[in-house]
């Protein structure tokens, strides 16, 4: 008589699903974003404070995150969005800008450039260009706004 196997008749080991990972990023360019979320400019910190805590439409929004070699401004991983914040620092660095920007939406990443002056002066007008870069249906959330006061 055959003996009975331990695990019974169509059992299996469930072997885990992998998720692909994404290459980990070098210490320098870790440390380097660290130090910049600690020396956040005044035009960050104020669109910081609009869109930490999934303040803008439930979206995640991350602060100096670094993608490959580059670290950028904000960046919301569902939408696959880049947000720089453009003030003194990138006076003259237009082709680099430029090229960075290539290289970012060659991974299929949407990078919007706002000026220092448009966060601080209109900080409304500045979350609408973000919420349409998202995808997000203005009139409809306009509306529910509206229904929610």
């Amino acid at each position: 008589m055959p003996q009975a196997s331990k695990q019974g008749e169509g059992r299996h080991r469930r072997l885990p699903i992998m998720q692909p990972r994404r290459p980990p990023t070098d210490k320098k360019t870790l440390a380097r974003a660290r130090e910049l979320r600690r020396d956040i400019t005044g035009p960050e910190r104020a669109l910081w404070k609009l869109l930490r805590d999934r303040r803008l439409r439930h979206l995640k929004f991350r602060r100096q995150h670094p993608i490959d070699c580059f670290i950028v401004d904000f960046y919301c991983h569902s939408e696959k969005l880049i947000i720089e914040v453009d003030g003194e620092s990138h006076a003259g660095n237009g082709v680099y800008d430029n090229e960075r920007t290539r290289r970012l939406e060659r991974k299929g990443l949407a990078v919007l450039r706002i000026g220092n002056d448009d966060v601080l002066r209109d900080p409304e007008s500045v979350l609408l260009v973000i919420a349409k870069a998202a995808g997000i249906d203005i009139e409809k959330w306009m509306n529910d706004a509206v229904g929610e006061s």
